[in-house]
């Protein structure tokens, strides 16, 4: 769908809700232009399977998209992935991005997730402390699951217990 001047929904954030709020608006047929904003280099995806079979290496990065980008080339969705929003000007309804272009929006969903709560304690910058929020940090993960190697997970709650049942099964 073409941008027809500022009737515009443009979407902060790539997570899990603004690729279910894409799919959804793709299945009513919605018909304003849609521009996603998302800092990572992927469409939405689904974030549960992080920690467990994608983790484990059962499944690769296309079978988490929600739905694959030419989806939503075809439907005319415009992805700025990569960018990050900087800036929202809400008087003038525009949006300054990490490229320093501008998008000017009629409808603004700010879906920006949740971040990782970074350990803030000595050592914590030390080389080998990983966390698990996207695809990058499961891949890095994965790469130090190495026979023989130990490994400690601070938090007993679901994302560590599956971080522990995949090592266990790679052998940790």
């Amino acid at each position: 769908m073409a941008n027809t001047g500022n009737d515009v929904t443009v979407i902060i954030g790539g997570g899990h809700a603004a690729g279910a709020l894409m799919t959804t608006l793709l299945q009513k047929n919605y018909q304003q232009a849609v521009a996603l904003v998302g800092e990572e280099p992927h469409p939405p995806y689904q974030r549960p399977p992080l920690s467990k079979t994608y983790l484990a290496g059962d499944v690769d990065q296309e079978s988490l998209y929600m739905k694959s980008r030419s989806v939503f080339d075809d439907a005319g969705y415009q992805l700025r992935l990569g960018e990050r929003a900087e800036r929202i000007d809400r008087d003038n309804k525009t949006i300054t991005l990490s490229d320093q272009s501008t998008l000017k929006y009629s409808q603004l969903v700010l879906a920006t997730g949740s971040r990782v709560r970074r350990l803030n304690a000595q050592g914590a910058d030390l080389k080998g402390l990983h966390y698990l929020h996207d695809m990058a940090d499961s891949d890095a993960l994965r790469e130090q699951f190495v026979r023989g190697k130990s490994l400690v997970i601070v938090g007993g709650g679901y994302i560590g217990l599956e971080v522990a049942a995949i090592a266990v099964k790679a052998g940790l």
